[in-house]
């Protein structure tokens, strides 16, 4: 295929438009006119990044559905920008091959942003299909991306740091493994706010081992497995004011995670309303949990946590009187659990306690100044620990 160069006589310029032939509504604006019969635009995508200089550039891509069979490989310094969602890249059908829609590999500065991106799993035969894949990337912007209809996940990104999603919606996503958001292997410094995920069959967010000091913010979660998933020694993240609703598992779920800050968080709908299995000084304050179908916050192993000013709300939906608003349960010590508000409900299955300590071996909590009224059916609070301090009082 020609360069840029030998096609045209002008120099290279910092930006190249991109239209497809019958469906562009202005294609004489374009410098490339991808043939309507393709099937490997991201032969044409790739050769128009290759062909802008050294120092980076714009691809632009009119409106239209520009079919691939591969990889588009955005390179450091380039942006990659459609008319918003009706520029489209999909995956050809009959498709039976691993294909990332579009791949980085140890770039930096790479924007994608304004297109829809259809993994068109509905038509496919075999292989993975996912949107986009960031390995070992940086100060990355995925903005305004539409991604629909993915096998895999919608983003995967492996030690990538100081890069940005936002404002992305993600509908019927992320069918098998991994997540709608997938951030894995030391994916520090990064930015997730603002996005829409709705109906996936897996975790909206995962932040998957190693993963830390993220910020998670503003998310509109809806109809997924997890809403946001953390797992092993994924610390010093902040997860605040999502929005989480009808979660088919954990709405929030952490293992062996520390040090994170999960606050102003609205959950509703899910099997557990907040699930936290191991990890210390975290602090988790000011969620609104309700209509969880068993515990509203279930915290297991987990020691010197701050756990205060939640509300929780008629939880125990699947059975009445059988599972509790805040339960502390086996080897969670000495956390600070205070200024927390629990109530049963009116509706026909109520929690069974407001607060329950648990076991015995739950040592040296501070269970304290909470609003328990009207909480549980059983009782308002439950303390089969040791040693919990509850001198200060709790509204019974």
């Amino acid at each position: 295929m020609a360069t840029y160069s030998e096609r045209n006589s002008a120099p290279v310029p910092t930006s190249i438009i991109i239209a497809k032939d019958g469906q562009s509504l202005n294609p004489n604006w374009a410098d490339i006119v991808i043939p309507s019969t393709s099937t490997s635009d991201e032969t044409y995508i790739n050769q128009a990044i290759n062909d802008l200089p050294a120092a980076g550039g714009k691809i632009t891509l009119l409106e239209g559905i520009y079919t691939i069979d591969g990889s588009i490989l955005p390179l450091s310094n380039v942006t990659i920008e459609g008319n918003d969602y009706s520029t489209e890249i999909r995956v050809m059908d009959n498709i039976n091959a691993h294909v990332y829609m579009l791949d980085m590999n140890a770039k930096t500065n790479v924007t994608i942003k304004n297109l829809k991106l259809n993994g068109n799993k509905t038509n496919r035969v075999g292989g993975n299909q996912e949107c986009i894949r960031l390995i070992n990337c940086s100060y990355c912007n995925i903005e305004k991306v539409y991604c629909t209809d993915v096998f895999t996940c919608a983003i995967e990104a492996s030690g990538t740091t100081y890069s940005e999603y936002k404002n992305c919606i993600f509908v019927n996503t992320a069918s098998t493994s991994r997540a709608d958001i997938y951030l894995t292997a030391a994916c520090n410094w990064n930015i997730v706010t603002g996005n829409i995920i709705y109906n996936s069959s897996q975790p909206g967010i995962y932040l998957h081992t190693n993963t830390c000091y993220n910020l998670v913010l503003n998310n509109i979660i809806n109809t997924v497995t997890v809403g946001v998933d953390m797992l092993t020694n994924s610390n010093y993240n902040v997860i605040v004011g999502n929005f989480i609703d009808n979660a088919t598992s954990y709405s929030l779920y952490s293992t062996n995670c520390s040090r994170n800050i999960i606050s102003n968080n609205n959950i509703i709908r899910g099997v557990y309303g907040i699930y936290w299995i191991g990890g210390e000084y975290n602090v988790i304050n000011e969620n609104r949990i309700a209509l969880s179908n068993q515990h509203g916050m279930f915290i297991q192993s987990a020691p010197n946590n701050q756990i205060s000013s939640n509300f929780v709300s008629e939880v125990s939906q699947q059975t009445n009187n059988t599972y509790d608003c805040i339960i502390i349960d086996s080897n969670s010590d000495s956390n600070n659990v205070q200024a927390n508000t629990c109530r049963r409900g009116s509706l026909a299955n109520q929690a069974r306690f407001g607060i329950n300590v648990a076991n015995a071996n739950c040592d040296t909590n501070l269970v304290t100044n909470n609003d328990l009224l009207n909480s549980g059916v059983t009782g308002s609070l439950n303390d089969a620990g040791t040693g919990t301090v509850t001198a200060a009082g709790n509204r019974l």
